[in-house]
């Protein structure tokens, strides 16, 4: 099995434009190790409190697959191992495994550290050495290597050797500067393989070449046991060797293990998931991993795969967990559009004019529009093609304002009127520009249709939580139900999102009810809903992008809840949605809301929570089988 050996935390770090938190750290690291790597270099304890800090809370987490590893220096040129603060930090960062890295090139042991070369065998060593008295086991990488190689061949390998003679459990090559071509790899490691047969190899390779992946690969075709590289390839100038792609590579396609079994398809949420983190886009044209990995714009590379999926694709998408995607352009055929449909669950009749929505989209493209990012128009565009179509609303008029008042400054103010079934719907709002106050004023409408429109007279709804558990109560005139949706990934809401807050005060407000939004922690005990009901909400929240998990309780707690809760008149609406459960978690799991990560779960799952919602008061069929499915709790 090929080790496993990420740098992210340290190497990746060293990126411009990045910069973790402890708790972000601690975050990355804790997938890492549900993912199933080796190593986890968490950072370099002498250098900074942060990894300082990192180290320590580690110390006190159990960990299923991956060692920690501390990263360090060999002890300065006039100084014993003993004697440096750097060994000394590694020691106290209390990890099993320490990464040392030491000088292999000539021209750093002169112009960099200013020594002489037996001094830099000496330091080598001797660090090497005493870590290993020290209980630690240490992982060797040798800098500049394949350089220092290419200057001085024999010197590079003494170091290598002064290493091993230190008791390194592995020797990494490294490829610090980015330049050595893949056939330059392949000869230099089988050099140092005759030269060391029974040692453990690893290579470290940048990508300042754009051959960090190549390099890996062929190190390891050549006998390199380890590789080490980063998520996305995030690093220093042009980045690490990406991980990324280097283990789909290893486990698709030379035969090698380097995940454990079935924690390959959980490589794409670990890319997104650490770009979220590092607050930048994912890279949608990254292999294996990105948005745009498996897309298909082209239409005849889009027909193609409506017959056969490996016409255009190398691997199926979803042994990494991506998936595949059709876009559609001035570039599509007849077979984007139809495949765009079928992903949104739209029929189109036998008699459906595709070809007039083709050109129409086409002369569209011509006039500058782009629809990549606008599949909702071309899905309208479809769906009125449908037989019997009618407009759901008709737009009226609209008129967006934006004013400067004393005392309260630069604002936007927008009106929206709209007609459905010959009423005429006038709705407001502001915002923090005119389009802003536009989707408002439009969101608002929704709420006010949704309920005008679809709620009965007849249906009562009140929601309550009670001390013990979700405890509904079916009567002839008055139903209790509470929507109640888990979010994933330790997001922990101290609300909801803004876009449900509008929603649903559009609706109060044309109403004349009240609204009232607050977050609040109760004692939970998870009730029993069946498996209808389950199915029920997993549909609609999976609608809106949202996997959510069924209730699970273990022990006793409490549990994070954000509620809305709308009364009008004969009717009480209360929706809840609840975290992960907290009971018994360090305060690091607690500090997920704080990230980007976690607040772009919070919104989702707000949204997926409003579909839920939405859909009970316009779907009279889901809504009798939300109030055959509670049942009484004990």
């Amino acid at each position: 099995m090929i080790q496993v050996y990420d740098t992210t935390l340290r190497d990746g770090t060293q990126r411009t434009d990045i910069s973790l938190s402890c708790n972000d750290k601690i975050q990355i690291a804790r997938r890492l190790d549900e993912l199933g790597v080796t190593f986890i270099e968490g950072g370099w304890p002498g250098s900074n409190p942060k990894d300082a800090e990192f180290f320590e809370r580690a110390a006190g987490m159990r960990w299923q697959h991956a060692r920690i590893v501390a990263f360090g220096a060999t002890c300065a040129a006039n100084k014993k191992p003993d004697e440096d603060a750097n060994i000394r930090a590694l020691i106290d960062a209390r990890t099993s495994h320490c990464a040392v890295v030491g000088k292999s090139s000539v021209l750093h042991v002169r112009e960099v550290l200013r020594t002489t070369r037996e001094n830099n065998l000496r330091m080598i060593e001797e660090s090497v050495a005493y870590l290993g008295q020290q209980e630690r086991v240490v992982i060797y990488d040798a800098e500049h290597f394949f350089d220092g190689y290419k200057e001085d061949a024999e010197y590079a390998l003494q170091t290598l050797a002064a290493a091993a003679r230190g008791g390194a459990e592995t020797l990494v090559l490294c490829d610090t500067n980015g330049g050595t071509m893949p056939w330059e790899v392949a000869e230099i490691v089988r050099a140092v393989r005759a030269r060391f047969p029974e040692a453990q190899l690893g290579i470290h390779a940048h990508n300042d070449a754009e051959c960090a992946v190549a390099n890996s690969l062929v190190a390891v075709q050549e006998g390199c046991v380890q590789v080490q590289g980063t998520i996305n390839g995030y690093g220093e100038r042009c980045g690490n060797a990406n991980l990324c792609s280097i283990i789909p590579n290893l486990e698709l396609k030379m035969g090698l293990k380097a995940l454990p079994e079935g924690s390959l398809a959980r490589l794409t949420e670990l890319s997104h998931y650490v770009a979220e983190m590092a607050n930048l886009s994912p890279d949608e044209h990254l292999a294996y991993v990105g948005k745009a990995a498996f897309a298909h714009k082209g239409g005849i590379h889009v027909a193609a795969i409506r017959r056969t999926a490996s016409s255009y694709q190398h691997i199926d998408p979803a042994l990494v967990g991506n998936q595949m995607r059709v876009v559609v352009s001035e570039l599509s055929g007849r077979g984007n559009l139809l495949s765009k449909a079928e992903e949104y669950g739209l029929t189109l009749d036998e008699g459906a004019d595709i070809t007039a929505v083709l050109n129409e989209l086409k002369a569209l493209e011509a006039r500058g529009f782009s629809f990549e990012a606008a599949e909702a128009s071309v899905i309208l565009m479809l769906k009125r093609q449908q037989k019997g179509y009618c407009a759901p609303f008709e737009l009226v008029d609209f008129t967006a304002n934006v004013e400067h008042r004393q005392g309260r400054g630069i604002f936007a103010e927008a009106t929206v009127k709209v007609r459905v079934n010959g009423e005429t719907i006038h709705t407001a709002a502001d915002g923090n520009g005119p389009v802003n106050a536009l989707d408002a004023a439009l969101f608002l409408f929704q709420g006010v249709n949704a309920w005008r429109q679809h709620l009965p007279e007849t249906c009562r709804v009140h929601g309550i939580i009670r001390e013990g558990g979700v405890a509904p109560n079916i009567v002839p005139d008055r139903a209790t139900c509470v929507f109640y949706l888990r979010s994933p990934e330790d997001a922990f809401l101290p609300g909801m999102a803004a876009r449900f807050r509008q929603i649903v005060q559009g609706a109060s407000r044309m109403a004349g009810t009240r609204f009232t939004m607050s977050p609040f922690l109760e004692p939970y005990k998870a009730g029993r809903l069946n498996n209808a009901l389950n199915q029920a909400f997993c549909q609609a929240a999976e609608a809106a992008g949202l996997k959510p998990r069924a209730p699970e309780r273990s022990g006793r707690g409490s549990s994070d809840f954000g509620d809305v809760s709308i009364k009008i008149p004969g009717a009480h609406i209360y929706f809840a949605i609840s975290t992960q459960d907290i009971a018994g978690h360090s305060p690091e799991m607690r500090d997920a809301a704080g990230s980007p990560y976690g607040r772009r779960q919070m919104l989702r799952a707000a949204e997926a929570l409003a579909v839920v919602g939405l859909r009970f008061l316009t779907d009279p069929a889901f809504r009798n089988d939300v109030k055959t499915c509670f049942r009484e709790t004990p």
